[in-house]
């Protein structure tokens, strides 16, 4: 199990930090590269997935050589719209209302540009327009899906396998304040294992912070941390 623990701090470390001894630019380079790498595969398999979809799942050798002449150009022209954009940016950032509005904003835009593209610089290979509308809606849901797939991997740390490498934890207040404790654990690999929330205010018991529960008052803190086998208490 230690081995284990060991391997996934390893690929998480080598997934959130570039190399610390290469300059400031260069590591800013590589960040943006890493960010375009990623998005790139997801771009392709939104377009693959709207021709699917547009076809009900029958490629014959027509379809085929269509979706491979036109994605050639159709991704590498979104990949700069979303680029432009920073979409391909803060991929272990915290999701808020405003990073899907960006995101939405620039698969629009780059609906439009594509659409563009495809009218006056490329008639001869004209896409359908059922599919642009159907890679909108499919863009916007792979890079959401899997911008939360990687922060759920990023914060979760594979908790599940390590749980016997980690000290079962009660943390002291369920407001802003516990949940960022709780994210700078998850983050920082902390060899804590945290069962639940205990808070000052009775109508929070029952409810979830990231995930993890409150499982009762300050006052049931003892009681709590002995069902539940609890060896540390952070405030």
């Amino acid at each position: 199990m230690t081995m284990i623990h060991q391997a996934i701090t390893a690929l998480r470390r080598t997934f959130r930090r570039s190399p610390a001894s290469l300059p400031r630019d260069v590591r800013a380079a590589y960040r943006h590269a890493l960010g375009l790498a990623i998005l790139a595969p997801i771009l392709v398999g939104a377009y693959y997935a709207s021709f699917w979809l547009r076809f009900e799942g029958y490629f014959d050798t027509k379809t085929v050589d269509y979706f491979a002449t036109t994605v050639c150009w159709f991704v590498p022209v979104q990949l700069a719209i979303l680029a432009l954009f920073r979409v391909h940016r803060g991929w272990r950032s915290f999701v808020t209302f405003y990073d899907l509005l960006t995101l939405v904003m620039a698969a629009t835009s780059g609906l439009l540009t594509a659409a563009l593209v495809n009218l006056f610089v490329l008639p001869g290979h004209v896409v359908p327009r059922s599919i642009f509308f159907l890679n909108w809606g499919v863009t916007i849901g792979a890079i959401g899906g899997a911008r939360a797939a990687l922060r759920i991997f990023s914060e979760r740390s594979w908790s599940f396998l390590l749980e016997v490498d980690k000290s079962p934890t009660l943390i002291v207040g369920a407001g802003h304040a516990g949940e960022l404790l709780w994210r700078s654990i998850m983050r920082g690999g902390l060899p804590y294992h945290v069962v639940g929330f205990v808070d000052e205010n009775p109508a929070r018991v029952g409810a979830r912070i990231a995930g993890v529960p409150v499982l009762g008052t300050i006052e049931q803190t003892c009681q709590l941390a002995k069902r539940r086998g609890v060896r540390e208490v952070l405030i």
